[in-house]
């Protein structure tokens, strides 16, 4: 049986900032998931809102 994987926006963020104190464990962790991954509207808002003031987000 597969099971689902849901992302939250901690991990999410984690996995785009650089200077996130758990971005290289999001990354090792990440590697060993197997898609699909799922998340949902509300925890990209958060996630791009968190994530406006890190180089190259969007203002």
């Amino acid at each position: 049986m597969k099971s689902a994987i849901i992302i939250d926006t901690s991990p999410l963020v984690a996995f785009i900032d650089k200077s996130d104190n758990f971005h290289q464990w999001t990354i090792a962790t990440w590697k060993k998931l197997r898609p699909p991954l799922f998340t949902c509207e509300a925890v990209i808002a958060e996630s791009c809102f968190l994530l406006q003031n890190v180089h190259g987000g969007e203002s």
